[in-house]
């Protein structure tokens, strides 16, 4: 999640580059962050019945094929929390491929990294900063790559500042909506909230009927 209140700098379409993993012209990649809050996890979930906002958030691009999900080896998360992460999202109607385990960052130079037709959760690179230069930090942070002249999502990884924080509620659930294509989505409560502290359960915006219904609208701007 992104810092509270102010857009990030990181935007859609801001931040297209050619990643040294990946060897496809014309990538882009955009970075969601996501700040913790303040002092407690804790979510008042009476104040519900005072978010006003029904709309949802834009989706930035999307996949043309149901994702594989893989979980780097050196990544100590377990994989029930990541099925549980994905059972979210596939109660809203998506598909996912498969859950597995990998050990890649054992024999390749380049580590493990997220192939095309994968979401990864990967050890953070050393050149990832969680910090923005205003001193906010990052609980973690998606990196979605997609064809610029069609919007279609070719892959993603996550990261996670602390592994500890994995067994937080509603992170990997947040980053999934984020490597699916959602953008943040400043309603109190919502899963894409960019603040955790006010991220909650609502869904309003990200069905998956949502999701085919803005990809179309997505496909007409190319």
């Amino acid at each position: 999640m992104r810092r509270r209140n102010n857009r990030s700098s990181k935007s859609i379409g801001a931040l297209c580059v050619l990643s040294a993993a990946f060897l496809w012209a014309g990538l882009c990649f955009v970075d969601h962050p996501l700040s913790p809050p303040a002092d407690t996890y804790t979510v008042d979930t009476s104040a519900f019945q005072n978010v006003s906002n029904n709309s949802g958030p834009e989706l930035s691009g999307f996949w043309s094929e149901p994702p594989n999900i893989k979980i780097c080896s050196n990544v100590h998360v377990k994989k029930s929390r990541i099925e549980g992460a994905v059972r979210f999202w596939t109660r809203l109607g998506y598909e996912i491929g498969t859950i597995t385990i990998s050990d890649e960052w054992r024999y390749s130079s380049l580590g493990c990294l997220a192939a095309p037709g994968e979401i990864a959760f990967v050890i953070p690179p050393q050149d990832l900063s969680f910090v923005e230069d205003d001193g906010t930090h990052f609980l973690a942070i998606t990196r979605t790559y997609r064809v610029t002249e069609t919007f279609e999502i070719v892959a993603a990884s996550i990261y996670v500042q602390n592994e500890a924080d994995y067994t937080l509620e509603r992170i990997i659930e947040h980053e999934l909506g984020h490597a699916l294509g959602w953008l943040h989505f400043s309603s109190s409560y919502h899963i894409m909230h960019p603040t955790y502290m006010k991220t909650g359960h609502r869904t309003v915006g990200v069905h998956h009927n949502d999701y085919v219904t803005d990809a179309a609208i997505l496909i007409t701007k190319e």
